[in-house]
């Protein structure tokens, strides 16, 4: 399956197989393919950091990190997505025998770009509010220092989202139980 920029009226089952096999990334939104684009030097910094500040946080208290080479599927609501950063709490649930493709995120983090916004904050964001056990959701910018962090109330409550824009102020977890520093997340980025 060759795929442009977008493409509609795919069935999952073929995105899947031709995902399996290509080269390309692209993220499936119930029938719609969208070819996933290239990074910024920025926006690797950003999630390498991440990366390393988490896995430093959490690694050795039940949880797994992982960069943008992994798979989350939503059943419910018929997408599969490859997030920046995803923190899974426990064991790892797997669509199928190729364990290539997660259920249960536990806290996904995405860099924004000019053409992932829309995604990132829309089609996304709503497969994974729907995903049963995530908790948590960062939204970091990459031409400013802005976090947006997203967080489900223990009692299934509405979202909150609190934004974090002060190079001195930390991200609280409040799923992981940990906080981040500004300065560590955008560390060797130049806005």
């Amino acid at each position: 399956m060759a795929v442009s920029a977008v493409q509609v009226g795919v069935r999952p089952e073929d995105y899947l197989a031709a995902e399996r096999q290509g080269e390309e990334k692209h993220e499936f939104f119930n029938g719609e393919v969208i070819r996933k684009g290239g990074a910024t030097f920025n926006h690797n910094r950003i999630a390498r950091n991440l990366v390393f500040l988490l896995c430093q946080a959490v690694l050795d208290q039940g949880y797994e990190v992982f960069s943008s080479d992994l798979r989350v599927h939503n059943p419910d609501t018929n997408s599969y997505v490859y997030p920046d950063i995803v923190v899974v709490k426990g064991r790892l649930e797997y669509k199928d025998d190729s364990f290539d493709t997660l259920l249960n995120p536990y806290l996904i983090a995405e860099v924004l770009s000019d053409s992932s916004t829309e995604v990132d904050r829309g089609k996304k964001f709503g497969a994974y509010r729907k995903t049963a056990g995530f908790r948590e959701y960062l939204l970091i910018a990459q031409d400013q220092p802005l976090v947006e962090r997203y967080y489900r109330q223990e009692d299934g409550g509405p979202w909150t989202i609190e934004d974090f824009m002060d190079l001195n102020a930390s991200v609280p977890l409040r799923s992981l139980e940990v906080e981040l520093a500004m300065s560590d997340i955008y560390r060797k980025v130049a806005f």
